[in-house]
């Protein structure tokens, strides 16, 4: 029984670090998604999306989401076009962002939380309520 103890011990400590690996470079990797997004649109001048765990999901499980397929949703059309938002451009988000998976959000960033990301690099993390 100690043996399988030991065992079990030290496959958890490589989990551990492949995670703590993954996430350490999923936060390099996550700056040039969004670099890239500028890049490939150059109107663009910010986007923001929110992540969230609700509180009420009508009887099926509460689990945390990135909702990245929806940037800006609070704007309408025309203070989404001129912020730079077009269908294009939601689509290379969503192609980007959809890269790292909701774990690496949740980590990172928490729930409750809405993500602003700005030309010139900045990332800012505001608290969201999702209103659930």
């Amino acid at each position: 029984m100690d043996n399988f103890k030991k065992h079990l011990k030290k496959i958890q400590k490589q989990y551990n670090k492949a995670e703590e690996d993954f996430q350490s470079a999923s936060k390099k990797y996550f700056a040039e998604a969004v670099a890239d997004i500028f890049i490939q649109h150059p109107d663009l001048q910010k986007f923001s999306f929110t992540m969230y765990t609700p509180y009420y999901n009508d009887g099926d499980a509460c689990i945390f989401r990135t909702n990245y397929d929806y940037c800006m949703d609070d704007l309408d059309e025309e203070e989404q076009k001129n912020l730079g938002i077009t269908p294009e451009v939601q689509k290379t988000i969503s192609e980007n962002l959809g890269l790292f998976p909701d774990s690496f959000y949740e980590r990172t960033y928490g729930t409750a939380t809405k993500l602003t990301c700005y030309r010139d690099g900045r990332i800012v993390q505001d608290y969201y309520d999702c209103g659930y």
